[in-house]
């Protein structure tokens, strides 16, 4: 949403720029004033139609999806937290909880032919459209285009061709995840019109996600290419976790061996087609994390036990962002959401 001019870009067509807060209702206030149309990203670098974003008083979702592949239960402590979360906002906020299966979803939704045998949706009745011509590899393949060609086009071709003419034709020292395919790019690149290509599929899979599945299959015939509040309304909140269950994330692989109660780096689920943090960077849809609680866990760097947050992240459809801002200060007067604290524990 927020124009990114002037920043350094990792995947231009998906790179986001948020906003930290330690407390949910500083959260709000901030960003409510940060989003005016003259900041927004400019659509030929998302690809995305023109973002509208209805502000004031933006109804709250009354649906609440429970995706179990994307919420795993792999710490118990923290899942009795998420449990808690999801049962304090339907008896505290009266909203209505649909289980659904997302990754069979999507396979359910893609082009005829293209689907997986076998997938069964948790809960049936949410009837998706298909979602045209995109499938997941089709999915997968543009995203990882549309960050690898802004790479390669606005940093690794400058700097290579630079070190290359002051260094007698020497290739420069690159970190480890990137050389391979830099080195790659040299012998093979990518065309712009294969890069339009993934933006079309982006859009696709955009236009589908906010629509059919966040809003429910909901348009308001109004304003059809136009995100209004009447939308907003009518769309759910989908939660999942942002990639450690409730455990411990490390970097480095030694600490995690022979330690079944932790993960290396963020953790996608065996059973799902992508982790939960692609989705809104190729839909443009709002995103948000927040901490839920804390549990205890040893820490194989102090070799003491220590807490961990515990967060999930809050999806709303494209342009939905003020519902979003007032479903957290809603929870946060209730008491579903408390603000941080600094140190060494959040709460």
């Amino acid at each position: 949403m927020i124009t990114l001019e002037r920043v350094q870009p990792l995947g231009a067509a998906q790179d986001t720029a948020g906003v930290f807060a330690r407390d949910p209702y500083a959260f709000a206030y901030f960003t409510r004033h940060w989003y005016t149309p003259e900041l927004h990203q400019d659509t030929s670098l998302t690809g995305l139609e023109t973002l509208t974003v209805p502000g004031g008083d933006v109804p709250l979702p009354s649906t609440v999806y429970y995706t179990p592949d994307y919420l795993p239960s792999r710490n118990p402590a923290a899942d009795a937290l998420v449990q808690e979360f999801y049962n304090n906002l339907t008896s505290l906020l009266g909203m209505t909880k649909e289980t659904l299966n997302l990754t069979s979803l999507i396979l359910e939704a893609q082009s005829p032919g293209n689907s997986s045998s076998g997938t069964n949706i948790t809960t049936p009745g949410l009837e998706l459209e298909p979602m045209g011509l995109v499938n997941v590899s089709v999915w997968n393949n543009a995203t990882s285009l549309l960050n690898t060609y802004t790479q390669w086009v606005e940093v690794a071709e400058p700097l290579i061709s630079a070190w290359s003419s002051l260094y007698d034709g020497r290739f420069p020292p690159i970190d480890p995840a990137r050389r391979p395919g830099w080195v790659a790019r040299q012998r093979e690149n990518t065309t712009l019109a294969e890069y339009d290509a993934a933006l079309a599929v982006k859009r696709t899979f955009s236009e589908w996600f906010n629509g059919e599945f966040l809003g429910q299959g909901f348009e308001s015939i109004d304003e059809p290419d136009a995100t209004t509040a009447e939308e907003c309304g009518a769309s759910a909140l989908w939660i999942y976790d942002v990639g450690t269950g409730g455990l411990p994330s490390y970097r480095e692989r030694e600490l995690i061996e022979g330690n079944s109660f932790a993960t290396y780096l963020n953790y996608t689920p065996p059973a799902v087609l992508t982790s939960g943090v692609n989705f809104c960077s190729t839909a443009g849809c709002a995103d948000f994390t927040v901490p839920i609680g804390q549990v205890p866990y040893f820490s194989n760097v102090t070799r003491v036990e220590e807490m961990v947050p515990v967060t999930l992240s809050l999806v709303m459809r494209r342009g939905c962002d003020y519902s979003l801002f007032g479903l957290i200060e809603r929870m946060a007067d209730v008491g579903i959401l408390k603000a941080v604290k600094t140190g060494r524990t959040a709460f």
